[in-house]
């Protein structure tokens, strides 16, 4: 694989020589090992945040674009700013779906904007498209959105949200204090490749400090979400496994890892039809596809490039639902969650600090942990997740 690639450099004001600076020094000690990422251009500052999609008040927005990613057209996209340059440090917030909405429900992104500017940080929110001659929200996830000629994958799409990150630390948003990402569902799944395929958890050439992981990574195995029929589930945190980190888990659910209610989403993302033959969880007959689907996904181990899961300067705290309320059914997020994070056995694997929570009564939504209760405290998902978030000790706190 490709070195990484050199992130465009915009910053204003002093911080400009600094963040150039280490972002050398960062690129100088890169090594070939994980997939390369693209570049950032200059941002432009916008009169006003796009309309409906989910930005806080308080944020001003820029527009800009992902260049360069290897196998992926170019993606416009808009990131807001709450409370720039908050003492504590940056916090990126990640939502789900096709990340075309800076809140898409119910990660609630905006509450916990409102919740981390006022501990003293810095919040980004990030919506992809809406600029560039793109009318409107595009999908991350989507490597041709311009009529290029790219074969699909999901794993290659992630370079956008991967560079947008190692953008936001090396190239000057970032001033001081933690660098961290939230993301919720699909956004998990980006921050999660950006952990494992990208480097960003690399103990020499990485920079995320704390993550949090809502309701995912939902796209852990798109060959097992995918296939049809599928006899594929997943035990959650079964205590005759005695799983590294589990805090608060009593039922041990045993969900399926098949797509319900993303299906069509993730078959667009694949490619569809033409690409990977049956339809992603909507035909009925045993596919011969599943290489297609696997060589997308965050745990693939097929090639000579293997996944990382080694982040010694990178906190983790999960959430997945234990349980939902009455007539919810649950969706194959816990189940697809739960095979990253079996990689884990270790805090050392996560600097230090590391915790896989079970949410019960998970409300409205089969991912709703923001609204369920934590089963180990009692207290709302929301509570606990933006706490943890900000806790002096395992929180968002400088560890690279």
């Amino acid at each position: 694989m490709r070195k990484l690639a050199l992130a465009s450099v915009c910053t204003f004001g002093p911080l400009l020589l600094t963040a150039f600076a280490l972002l050398s020094t960062h690129l100088a000690s890169a090594q070939s090992s994980y997939m390369s990422l693209g570049s950032v251009t200059t941002p432009t500052q916008l009169q006003n945040c796009p309309s409906n999609t989910g930005f806080a008040s308080s944020a001003t927005c820029y527009s800009a674009k992902v260049t360069g990613c290897p196998n992926d057209d170019d993606m416009p996209f808009v990131y807001g700013v709450s409370n720039a340059g908050g003492t504590k440090g940056t916090i990126v917030l990640l939502a789900g779906l096709g990340g075309g909405h800076a809140t898409e429900a119910p990660g609630s992104e905006v509450s916990y904007t409102n919740q981390y500017t006022g501990k003293g940080y810095q919040v980004i929110q990030l919506a992809w498209g809406h600029t560039g001659g793109i009318d409107g929200p595009i999908d991350w996830e989507l490597t041709n959105v311009q009529g290029g000629t790219n074969n699909p994958s999901i794993r290659n799409a992630a370079c956008r949200p991967a560079t947008f990150l190692h953008w936001v630390r090396y190239g000057g948003l970032w001033a001081q204090g933690g660098m961290c990402a939230q993301g919720f569902s699909a956004g998990a799944g980006a921050t999660s490749y950006s952990l494992a395929w990208y480097g960003a958890g690399d103990a020499t050439i990485g920079y995320l400090d704390k993550v949090e992981l809502l309701s995912g990574p939902e796209l852990a195995d798109l060959e097992q979400g995918c296939e049809v029929p599928s006899e594929d589930s997943t035990p959650i945190c079964q205590s005759s496994q005695s799983q590294f980190g589990c805090v608060g888990w009593t039922t041990q659910p045993n969900y399926s890892e098949e797509f319900t209610g993303a299906k069509n989403d993730v078959e667009t993302w694949s490619g569809g039809t033409a690409v990977t033959g049956p339809a992603c969880a909507n035909n009925s007959t045993i596919t011969t596809y599943d290489s297609s689907w696997l060589t997308m996904s965050l745990m693939d181990f097929t090639e000579t490039e293997q996944p990382s899961f080694n982040y010694p300067k990178t906190a983790m705290a999960a959430w997945l639902c234990e349980t939902t309320a009455m007539n919810v059914t649950p969706n194959n997020s816990g189940a697809q969650g739960e095979l990253f994070y079996l990689q884990f056995s270790s805090a050392s694997q996560a600097g230090g600090s590391y915790s896989l929570n079970a949410v019960t009564g998970c409300p409205d939504d089969p991912e709703n942990v923001n609204g369920g209760t934590v089963a180990s405290t009692g207290d709302s998902g929301f509570t606990d997740i933006s706490n943890d978030m900000v806790d002096q000790t395992k929180g968002c706190v400088k560890r690279h």
